[in-house]
Parts: C-alpha cells; sequence; structure tokens
C-alpha cells in the first residue's frame, strides 16, 4: 500500500510536489487499493512510515491538514 501511496507524489522538482493528508486519504478511499475502508489516520501512519524511510518529507501546510513531498 505504501508504494501506491508513493506513486501519488511527483518528484521534489516539479512545480506542485507535494500533497495534503486529505488529498492522499481520498486517494486511497477512491482507488480501490484497499477491501477494506482505511482511515485518514491510518494513512498518516503510513506516510510517517515513509518519512522514517527517507521517502518522503513533511512540507508546509495548505491549510489545516499535514502535507507531504519526496525529499530533493
Amino acid at each position: 500500500l505504501s508504494t501506491q501511496i508513493l506513486s501519488r507524489f511527483p518528484s521534489a522538482d516539479e512545480e506542485f510536489p507535494t500533497r495534503s493528508l486529505e488529498e492522499i486519504a481520498q486517494f486511497v478511499k477512491n482507488s480501490g487499493l484497499s477491501s477494506v475502508e482505511i482511515s485518514a489516520d491510518l494513512v498518516e501512519s503510513i506516510l510517517n512510515v515513509l518519512i522514517l524511510d527517507g521517502k518522503l518529507e513533511p512540507a508546509p501546510s495548505k491549510g489545516t491538514s499535514p502535507c507531504f513531498r519526496r525529499p530533493k
């Protein structure tokens, strides 16, 4: 699942490299990646693992939802 979530992120060189937690959670919900509903909290936990793995980093927020991006 983390690989599919990571695929939603453009490379860090693109103009808008960030995605909000809300955008990612909506993608997971609509994509059919899981046969069970996955909460935004679980998506955030997966994103935090990707941060620890060095595949994502926190990004400035677009509002109230945390944002993430690929590191340069």
